[in-house]
């Protein structure tokens, strides 16, 4: 399986149809953890375009089922905005369930949470969804609110431990 890829483009920097294939790509991806492409400067358009492929906000359901959980890392020599970094350092968990409800829990709970999405849930994400909100929002809310970051052990999460 491919889990590092090295991309070399015809133009430089490349445009936004090479920029679609490539997310397209990225898309549910499972098993491709680097991607090393040239982009040279990218510009906040581009960085957006990566985001929503690390993490599709449009649904908790796209969110947990169609977002990247695995590239842990996006080009060699690139310094991504805070936003596409903590993505990429969350997907670093083996752990794709605890990943996936994370990035649900911080773009659909801990903000401002909006009770039609629950409609548009699929019973099954439904349950994965109030599985972790049992076993680690406690959890996971007590330590962002001292810490402003999520920082404790995947195995406590799979553990099912009570806080």
């Amino acid at each position: 399986s491919l889990e590092n890829l090295h991309v070399s483009c015809d133009r430089f920097p490349p445009d936004d149809d090479d920029l679609d294939v490539i997310t397209a790509c990225l898309t549910s991806n499972k098993v491709l953890r680097e991607l090393h492409v040239d982009l040279g400067t990218p510009s906040s358009f581009h960085w957006a375009r990566f985001a929503s492929v690390l993490c599709n906000k449009r649904s908790i359901e796209s969110t947990y089922f169609t977002s990247n959980h695995t590239l842990t890392k996006l080009g060699r020599y690139l310094t991504p905005p805070a936003t596409v970094q903590s993505y990429l350092q969350l997907n670093e968990y083996s752990d794709k369930r605890f990943v996936a409800c994370v990035k649900v829990i911080e773009n659909h709970f801990a903000r401002n949470f909006d009770l039609g999405l629950v409609e548009e849930m699929s019973s099954s994400v439904l349950a994965e969804v109030i599985s972790f909100v049992d076993q680690g929002f406690r959890a996971w809310a007590d330590y962002k609110i001292v810490a402003g970051k999520v920082s404790f052990d995947e195995d406590d999460f799979a553990s099912g431990d009570d806080r």
